[in-house]
């Protein structure tokens, strides 16, 4: 393995990794963001069954983490 001690080719990979990992922690706040999504509208329609009168499934149970055995 040869070691670079070129500063432009260092910079240029510091860049690459640089880019490289805002590219992940936008991925990542995008997979985050779904899931919050996801989480407000369960809870919503959860709620929206409780107002009418129904009584939330077992799926919906384990889902709020909710469940008892």
């Amino acid at each position: 393995m040869e070691i670079t001690t070129d500063k432009a080719e260092i910079a240029a990979d510091r860049v690459e990794i640089g880019t490289d990992t805002v590219e992940m922690d936008t991925y990542m706040n995008g997979i985050a963001g779904f899931s919050v999504q996801a989480s407000i509208a369960f809870m919503e329609t959860t709620a929206d069954k409780a107002e009418n009168g129904k009584k939330p499934t077992v799926s919906d149970e384990w889902l709020m983490g909710t469940h008892s055995n």
